[in-house]
Formats: C-alpha cells, structure tokens, sequence
C-alpha cells in the first residue's frame, strides 16, 4: 500500500504554462481520435484492487487486494476471473479497530494490503488498517478452512489485532503491509531449520521493514525480537518510499522483495539472504538496511506505478507467478499477474503480463522485436533465422537460443544472457550494471490503426481532422505523412493522451502544421519519428508531459521541426521525454527545456539545432523553478551543431547534465551557468562532461555545479563564479581551455583541480591572468602565442610543457617568463642564497636560462628536474696575482682538473695570477682519458660566460713538478680589456 507520509495532489495543467510565451491553445475545440479507440485494456489486468497477494487452492488461484472488505477474485487460467464475496461482507473496517477514518467517505478504503498464506489446514489473511500519511496503524488477522465461496463450510472469521504501531512509536515501525512466511523443510529462519515456525513482515515508511516470529497456534502474539531487513535512509530531510514486503525461500536463500517510492515511480526491488532475519543484499553485495535493493520491475512502456508484489512458487506452469499492481490510462489501479524467472545466477526475474495460460507452444524467435535496456530505452531489433541480428540503431550480432535462454552476443564483444518466456514472444534479463533488459514480438498492426492521415475512414465519423480541429492518436495507433500526401493544417496533434495508451506518428515526407501545439505523450507512451518533410509548430513541442506521459521523437534525415518552445519531461516528476536528433534542421523560436518537473533527455548526433531563446534563456537543462518537484535534464551532444542565442543554464532548481562528446555547441549569445543559484530554493547541481567537440561561449559561471573537462576545447572569454552562496568546481583532465580575449581574471572559480589527464591552457594571442590555485596530480601544457600569467599557489604535481608563448610565474621577489626553449628569471632585489620554487613541479625541456637582479658575486642556475632556481654566492679575492689561493669547488675544484689529485707542495697547485695585463690560471688537468676534455672560459660578472678568444684548452706550462702521470699542467690565459674584475673557470666535459 503506498502510504507517503506527505499528502500530495497532482497538478494536471500549470499556469506555468502562461509565462512560459504567453501563448494558449484555444480549448474549444473538435476531438477526433485516429484508429481504433474501443481498443482494451489486456484482459490480464483486473480493475478496481491494488496491493494484491496470490494463492492457489485446487485448481482455483484466488488474489485479494485493497478495498472496502477486502475484494477478491479467482481464476484457473489466469486471465478470465470472476469476482469473490468480500472477505468482510458487512463491515468495511474491522469494528475493532481504534483507527479513525480521515471522512465518512473514505473510511470503506482504509482495508490494506491483505496477504493469504495457508498453514496447516487454515488460511490465515493478514491485513492492515491505517490512514495515509500517518504511523498510527494496525494489523489484524482473518481466519478461514476453505477460499470456495461455493463450499458448505466457507465463511471468515476475524480474529483481531496483531501488532500495531503509534504515532512518534519509539519502535520507529509503521504497522501496515503484512506479510506471513511459514517454514518449511530444508529453510534456514533465523540460522537453523525449524518447520512450520510462523514469522510475520511488515513496515514501510518510519524505518522500513522488520520481522518477528508468531505463535504456531494462534498466528498472533509478536515475539520480542524484531528485526530490521530493510529500509532507506532520510533524503533532504525526507523519508524515501519503501514498503510492500514480500519474501520466498529458493534455493538456498531467502528472496525479499520490497517497493519503492510512489506513484508513477513506484517499483520493486529485491535482496536475498542466507537467513530470514538478514543481513539481505542487493546483487552487487550491498546492505538493504543502507537502502540498496536490485529492481526487479518498474514503470516502463505504459505500465505506471507498477508495485506492491506478492510472489506464487511452484503452483503454476512453465514459470513461477508474481503478481502487481498498476494505474490504468483513467487513474484506476489494476493488478496485473507476470511469470517469474529464475537467471542463471538464481536471481529473479519478471517478465511481460500473462495473455494466455498455460502457454502457446513457442513462436520461432525470428522477426521484429522491441528491445529495451533500463525501462526506457528502447530500439527496434531483428532477429534473422540465419542467427544474426540488427537494430535500427545500426547494432549488429549473433544469437543462440538453448533451454529457455537467449544470449545475445553483440558486435564489440558485449554479450547478454536473456530469459524466453515459454510462448517464445517475450524475455527478459539484467545486465552486469543491474538495468533491466526485455524485448517483446512486434505484433501485426490491427486493421485501422495504420496509414496516411489521409484516409478519412481511419478517423472516428469519417472525418479528416482540420485546421479548428484537434487530432488524437492512440490506443496502439500509428498515423503517417508522406511526400505523397497533401499538405495538413490542425490545431494540435496530441500522441497517446490518455493514461496507459500507446500512439505513434512517423513522417518521411510532405507538410503539416499545427496552430497550437504538438503534445507527444500526455499520460501514455507516445513517438514521432521524423525522416523527411517539414513539421511546423506554432507553440509548444512536448515530449513527456504530466503523470504517466511517455515520449519519444526521433529527427533524422532531411526532416525540418520547428515550434515556439521545446519541453521534454514536463507538468509531472513521473513523465519522462527523449529527444533524439540524428540529421535534419531543428528550429525552436523561443527556449527549450529539458527535464522540467520530470525527466527530459535530449541526444543531438547531427544535424543543426538552432534556439533563439527569450527571458528564460535558449536552453533550461533541469532548471525549472516549480515548487512541484525537481526535473532532472539531461542534454547529450555527441556530433552536428547546437547555435544558443541566448543564455543556457544547467542545472539550479532541478539536476541538469550537459554532455559533449562531439560536434559544436555555439553559445552565441548570453552565457553558460553550471548549478544557477539565484536563491535557497534553487537546490540542485549542474555538471557539465566534456570528453570532445567544442563548447564556445562569452563565459562560462560555475556556481552549483562541476565541469569536468576531459577533452575537446571549451572556448571562452572567461570562467567565472557568480554566486557567493555556491561552490562551483572545475576539473581539469586532458581537454583543452582556451582564451577568446585578453582578461586580467580570466579563471576564478571556488576550485580547479588538474586531473591526471592535465590542464591545458591555450592563449591563442591574448594575455590572460588567472590568480586561480591549481592543484592535482597532473601537469600543465601552455599553447598559443600569447602569455599566461599564474598568481595563485601552484600545486600540481605533473610536467609543465610550453609549447608557444609566454607563462609568466610571479614569486614572492621575481618574475619567471617560460617560452619555448627559453627562460628568464628577473629579480626585483639581489635574493638571499637558497632554492626558490619556480613551478610545482618538473618542466619538460631544457631552456636556456637567464637571470637578471643577482648580488655581486652571486650565481643562479635553474633545474628543470625540479622546477627549482639556486642561487649561490662565490667568493672573490682581495688581489689580482697571488699563488696559493684557495679557489671554492664552484669556481675551479682545488683538486686536479678532470680527476688527478694536486700535489700539496707551493707552486705547483692551482695559482691565478696577472702578470704584463693577462690574467693567468695554472692548474693540473687530466689528460690520459680522450672522454675527458677541459676548457676555460672568462666572466666579468660571475653570471655570464664566455669562452677564451684563443687556446680555450689551455698550454703545457714548463714546471712539470709533482704532476701526477696521466695528467699535464696547462696555463690559460685572458688578457684584461680595460675591465675592473675578470675571473676564470675551468669546464670539465665528460662524455
């Protein structure tokens, strides 16, 4: 039972609609539907019951739901059922009860979740009594020998309470949804066998479910150890929907099947033990209890609000049954009966609703299939006798069908194993990420519900829809327009309207226009698929709009779409739209939105798109400011060109997502806001996924949300914040950003990591400054010619690599200017002795390196390894001759040049000395190793160097006393040019 603790009423229409472009469709107006509107709902859905549960006696199996009584039903194929006496025929709640109902009106309607389980020769149904959105509940329990109301001894009997729960109850349960297991042999409970032990499951919101043990006996009396199985933890200060608990024993483990959240999102999960009492998994191993739960069904197609299971092992043909509820296309719940498959791995899974059983014998499984993966994304497939297979996304591969299972094995190396339902005209199966995999038989298209809107005998009263009329397509109907057909003027075209209904629209050629507007699944799942022709749309193009809308449009070829405004997933958190443009020409005059109050997608691959925009901007990418729900829109560009002529946001009241993988994205006008943060309200994120393609913009804000730039180029005058009340975050990692204009802010964001993948700034020719830290374990490439000044702290433990230009790096006392090859250090004032970090890390290249700014006698060198300066002070002499002078490693080495040892007597170690205007150093150098060469140059300044004008590898001098062997002592000499300090160095080169 769906017992949201918060009370809420769907809007069907917004007066959102008037500021949206202040345009209306006219309301009066002819309806006329398309095809076959007598077309049924399937006759396994039953009308009128919700929450069921499901047993077989004889050959009979009966379910039971919510309702006044608690109504029931009973059937021997399945499919046909006839209605049961109501369990409590006379009293709508039980007299015992202390439950107040919320109006007279409603009080036949709080009966719950009934659940029938036989133990012994008895069948106990448990039932739970509530109001919604309250903790006071209770659960009680009705006996009976015999479910044939034709039988002599038929007849209920209340029995009572069970277990109840109070408003703030410290126990943190909510007494409703029942559920009884009783063991049998060859279970484990609660860690060892024990048959027939009773044990009863409840709970939803308030802490999820639990578990006691019951009295054989009586099936009442709770035991007092209460076990917690499952539950959700609290979201923005909200209780996440779970509840509906339902368990089976197979195989070794104990199988918990749970539904979460509610209304048009409610679906079921499962988690599996080794122990009734837990701890339960999902299939990826994690906790039910921290939330996590592997789906089993949710809404997809036209089902909505598919919960609220009970499972039936063993009792029926060719597969186990679980059955569910639903909404119906008016708002009515209805259960639903689907087999239940077992995967390879023991896992379950649940498959289409059952239309005949038991079942035909198995259709051969060539022909035209829907295929699709995670509940809404579908593609055409088919499946040649020959065991290959295409689809109409141009996939390819083979198949193998073998013991009741499917395996797909696609082009690429990805395989899937599937399970055929036995009639051989559906499967269904999971893939490694858990998403939900299921195909079904494209049936024969019923006569008249097919061809061009040109037929006059295709609409109901044989009338053609025109310009003040409103055409309808639905209930499973596909209308077409061709090159051949005249052109068309409506109103409005409206796909699949209605709750549940299913209606297409395909268009190769030819020209129709709508006055108002287009409306592509309002409540049901509704398509346009466009390969030709022109479309045009005075107002609005939804795609998903309001509760249970479903919608699909697919622009490809040389199709041309135009409207006012584009809304995907629009007016409900539950409808969800998919715009996918392949080719052709997409014109919106005003703004597009993308996940509004639902889900939108938006995929371009080719083509152009071109929005001008208006106050709301060109684009709003889950950013729907409605205190309704949070959209969530997603935009994927992965090839042709979007042309924005007006700012974009993504992000901000909603969860928006931009992704670019190719092609161009041309923000013309106004700019990119990632996570627009205008107010308190505005409480989602935005994150843009860049891997390639372009993205060029005036700038770019990052308030509420990331950019995460993994390749392609973003191009941009400037990256900016924008919001004091948000943080905003910029990941580099391999794509390129590049400068539009020369900025003095040019990056000023809250962070900006540089991923392993890099930063990579490109200048072009401008100057731009960012005093932006820069943090991570990649490196930094400057391209273009113009210069890139860093004045944030640099901490990025990659490479520097410039590879044009300037990247100029302030220190705390000097300047450094990379370029290409080359380097400058400037220092403001002569510098203390020491090490002075230059970059965070190493540059890759060599340059040659300049200082200006040193000390006298000071020295500096640069180390690429290390990104580091040094700077270094050499001593001088008091006198320009002298022997015996004692010369610092920097300058000469006191040891013998090249690696002899000097001789320790006067006069025959290293002596400078000037004599007659020639400065003149005598030292012993090696030279018995041809690998060893020493050569001499000459400095005024201790900084700059230059080799002597002659005899730059020195003289043999006359006094050979104690030269070692191998070794020879030479003179070098350098006349004095009128200079006031001259100094000599010897270099050693080893190769």
């Amino acid at each position: 039972m769906q017992a949201n603790p918060r009370l809420w009423l769907a809007p069907i229409l917004s007066l959102g609609w008037v500021v949206l472009s202040g345009w209306l469709p006219q309301l009066e107006a002819a309806e006329i539907q398309w095809g076959n509107p007598a077309a049924a709902i399937p006759p396994t859905v039953l009308q009128n019951m919700g929450d069921p549960t499901i047993i077989k006696e004889g050959n009979w199996f009966y379910m039971y739901g919510s309702g006044s009584g608690i109504p029931g039903v009973r059937s021997t194929n399945l499919v046909n059922w006839e209605a049961l006496p109501r369990v409590f025929p006379t009293n709508d709640t039980p007299t015992w009860s202390p439950i107040t109902p919320i109006t007279a009106e409603n009080a036949g309607n709080q009966i719950w979740a009934p659940q029938i389980t036989k133990y012994g020769s008895t069948y106990r149904m448990y039932y739970s009594h509530s109001t919604i959105g309250s903790q006071r509940s209770v659960i009680g329990l009705a006996t009976a020998s015999t479910l044939d109301p034709t039988s002599g001894s038929y007849g209920w009997t209340d029995q009572g309470l069970v277990l109840e729960s109070f408003v703030d109850d410290p126990g943190g349960y909510n007494a409703i949804d029942p559920k009884m297991h009783v063991e049998v042999a060859g279970e484990n409970g609660a860690g060892g066998n024990s048959v027939g032990k009773n044990w009863l499951m409840w709970g939803s919101y308030w802490s999820g479910i639990f578990v006691t043990s019951l009295n054989r006996s009586t099936g009442k009396s709770p035991g007092a150890s209460r076990y917690q199985l499952a539950a959700r933890p609290m979201t923005n200060g909200t209780m996440p929907g779970i509840e509906g608990s339902t368990v089976v024993w197979r195989n070794g483990y104990y199988y918990l099947f749970v539904s979460y959240d509610v209304y048009e999102s409610y679906n079921v999960r499962v988690g599996r033990s080794a122990s009734l009492t837990g701890p339960y998994v999902d299939r990826q191993g994690r906790s039910m209890t921290n939330g996590f739960a592997t789906p089993v069904l949710a809404p997809y197609a036209k089902w909505r609000n598919t919960g609220h299971n009970d499972v039936l092992l063993g009792q029926s043909t060719g597969y186990d049954l679980f059955v569910n509820h639903i909404w119906t296309k008016d708002f009515i719940r209805a259960l639903q009966v689907r087999p239940l498959f077992w995967a390879s791995d023991g896992w379950p899974l649940v498959g289409e609703p059952i239309t005949q059983y038991p079942s035909a014998a198995a259709t051969a499984l060539p022909g035209s299939w829907v295929h699709q993966t995670g509940w809404s994304n579908t593609l055409s497939i088919t499946y040649a006798s020959n065991g290959t297979f295409s689809t109409s996304t141009g996939g390819s591969g083979t198949w193998q069908t073998n013991s009741g299972r499917l395996n797909l094995n696609w082009s690429g190396g990805l395989t899937q194993e599937l399970t055929l339902h036995p009639d051989g005209n559906s499967y269904v199966g999971r893939a490694s990420d858990d998403a939900d995999i299921r195909g079904w038989r494209v049936p024969a298209t019923p006569a008249g519900t097919n061809g061009s809107y040109n037929l006059a005998s295709r609409w109901q009263g044989g009338a053609i829809p025109r310009a003040a009329d409103v055409a309808i397509v639905e209930d499973d109907g596909t209308l077409s327009m061709s090159a051949t057909d005249p052109d068309w003027s409506v109103l409005d075209i409206r796909i699949a309207a209605n709750m549940g209904s299913l209606g297409a629209m395909t268009q190769t050629g030819g020209r129709v226009t709508q006055t108002g507007w287009m409306r592509i699944g309002i409540h049901g799942a509704g398509s346009l698929d466009q390969s030709g022709g022109t479309n045009q749309i005075s107002g609005f193009l939804t795609v998903g709009e309001n509760q249970g809308g479903v919608g699909t449009v697919n622009l490809r070829g040389t199709g041309t779409l135009s409207c006012s405004d584009l809304m995907v997933g629009w007016a409900h958190f539950s409808s969800r739209g998919e715009f996918l443009m392949q080719q052709g020409n997409f014109n919106v005059s005003y703004a597009t939105f993308i996940g509004l109050e639902g889900t939108g997608t938006l995929s371009v691959a080719g083509g152009t798109m071109n929005v001008a925009g208006n106050g709301w901007g060109a684009f709003r990418i889950g950013n729907w400011p409605n205190t309704n729900s949070m959209g969530t829109g997603t935009v994927n560009l992965l090839g042709g060109t979007v042309n924005a002529n007006n700012f974009t946001t993504v992000g901000g009241f909603g969860n928006g997502t931009l992704n670019i993988s190719g092609g161009s994205w041309n923000q013309n006008a106004g700019n990119l806001y990632v996570g627009e943060k205008v107010d308190s309200t505005y409480l989602g994120r935005g994150e843009v996924n860049q891997s390639g393609g372009i993205l060029s913009s005036w700038y770019v804000f990052l308030q509420q949300g990331t950019y995460n730039l993994n390749g392609g180029t973003l191009s941009v005058a400037g990256v900016g914040d924008g919001a004091t009340n948000a943080n905003g975050t910029l990941n580099f990692n391999g794509g390129v950003l590049r400068g539009t204009f020369s900025n003095a802010n040019f990056l000023v964001v809250d962070t900006a990591t540089v991923q392993s993948g890099g930063a990579i700034f490109d200048t072009q020719g401008y100057d731009l400054t960012t005093s932006q830290p820069l943090a991570g374990p990649g490196g930094l490439t400057k391209r273009g010619t113009g210069r890139l000044k860093l004045t944030g702290s640099l901490a990025y433990l990659g490479s520097t690599k410039v590879e044009a230009g300037i990247l100029e790096i302030p220190g705390a006392n000097f300047t450094a200017s990379i370029g290409a090859g080359t380097m400058t250090v400037s220092f403001l004032t002569p510098p203390p002795d020491g090490e002075y970090t230059v970059l965070p890390s190493s540059l890759n290249g060599s340059p040659t390196t300049t200082f200006s700014g040193l000390g006298t006698f000071q020295t500096a060198s640069f180390s690429p390894l290390t990104g580091r300066v040094t700077v270094a002070t050499v001593s001088g002499f008091n006198y320009w001759a002298g022997t015996n002078t004692t010369m610092t490693p920097e300058l000469l080495l006191s040891y013998g040049v090249g690696g002899a040892s000097a001789p320790g007597q006067a006069g025959e170690s290293t002596s400078l000395a000037l004599t007659s205007g020639v400065l003149r150093l005598t030292a012993v150098v090696r030279t018995n190793d041809p690998a060893v060469t020493v050569s001499a140059q000459t400095s005024s300044n201790l900084y700059t160097w230059s080799d002597l004008a002659s005899n730059r590898f020195g003289l043999p001098a006359a006094n050979t006393n104690g030269v070692p062997a191998g070794c020879q002592r030479r003179v070098f000499e350098t006349p004095i040019q009128g200079e006031t300090r001259k100094f000599l160095k010897l270099n050693v080169n080893s190769q």
